[in-house]
Formats: structure tokens, sequence, C-alpha cells
């Protein structure tokens, strides 16, 4: 029953039309498949305009007479909204507990992939010779007047144009770390 659900609402998701053929039952099913198809026939359902934070997935451009119009729910989305008030709050969330921990999971995987993304970034501008926290009695921090001094006479004593990029971030990472050696005293921290 679920793949012929899968087929009629053209629904990729069959792992969940078969948890909700199995968790609210067959007759349920095609109860919600009558209607869908019912309201499919009279011209679709459109997208929650109240519900939705993003209004540029409102309106959908219509190749033919190049207006904008509403967006229409897919039929399996119609499916599953009327599905959502057929059912109470709890089945709904039995329903859609693994496709929220696959979410959840591949935002985590993301923010890894970032996070990875940034590491590799600050390594490659060797921001890892810096000290950006202050430690005991400010060692290794500059004060305010130290970095102000730092960075006008870094601007005023070499400014180049560069074209490529390897140059630029050489440039800047140079210039930190002589703004950096110049108020430690000399001294080399992380190296």
């Amino acid at each position: 029953m679920p793949r012929m659900l899968s087929e009629l609402l053209k629904e990729p998701k069959i792992a969940l039309l078969h948890r909700v053929v199995k968790i609210v039952g067959p007759k349920i099913s095609w109860q919600l498949l009558r209607e869908t198809l019912r309201l499919e026939k009279d011209g679709g359902q459109s997208v929650d305009a109240a519900a939705n934070s993003r209004p540029e997935l409102l309106f959908v451009l219509d190749e033919g007479s190049r207006d904008c119009k509403l967006r229409r729910r897919t039929a399996g989305g119609v499916f599953f909204t009327l599905l959502k008030e057929k059912v109470s709050k709890e089945t709904y969330r039995t329903i859609y507990e693994v496709e929220d921990r696959k979410k959840k999971e591949a935002k985590k995987r993301a923010r890894g992939r970032h996070r990875q993304r940034m590491d590799k970034t600050l390594a490659a501008l060797r921001f890892d010779d810096l000290t950006l926290a202050a430690q005991s009695a400010n060692f290794g921090v500059p004060s305010v007047d130290e970095a102000q001094t730092c960075v006008t006479t870094s601007a005023d004593s070499e400014v180049t144009a560069m074209t490529e990029d390897g140059e630029v971030v050489e440039y800047i990472a140079g210039q930190l770390r002589k703004c950096s050696d110049r108020n430690v005293g000399g001294s080399d921290m992380a190296r």
C-alpha cells in the first residue's frame, strides 16, 4: 500500500508513507488519499502564507503567462497536511520522528563541515600564531593604543598593490606577525 500511495501522490519518501500506514492504519490512509485527490482535482492547496517565514518562497513564476502565482502544495504535501489535521500531535510526532532525527544529523554534519572549512581557512592565514584571549598580565595581547600604532605604521610603510591571492594572504599574515612580535617584545610565543 505505501508504494501505491507513493505512486499516486508522486511522493519520494516511501519510508515515511510506510510509517503513516503502519501507525495510522490503512483505513485512515485511504480516506486521506481520497481527500487529497479530490483537493488536487479542485485546483490544489496553496502554501500557508502566515506560517512561512520566507516570503520569497510563496510565489512562483508561471512559465506560460509570466505571472506570479501563489505556490501550490504537491500532492504529497497536501496528503501530509491533511494527516497533520487528522491525527493527534503525539501520533504526528511519532510518524515524523525519523525524519526529524535525519534533519538534526544533517544540520550537525553541515555545522561540522563549516567548522572544518573555517579552521582550514584560519590555519592558512596562520592566525594560530596570535593570542586572541587575554592571558595573565595581558601577555601577548596588545592594548588598544599599541594596536592602533601598529596598524597605522604598517599601513603607512608598506602599502603595495598585490594581485595574486597568495601574496595578499602572506602580506596580511606577515603584518600580523610583525605587529604581534613588536607588542610582545620581539619574542616568538607560539612557534
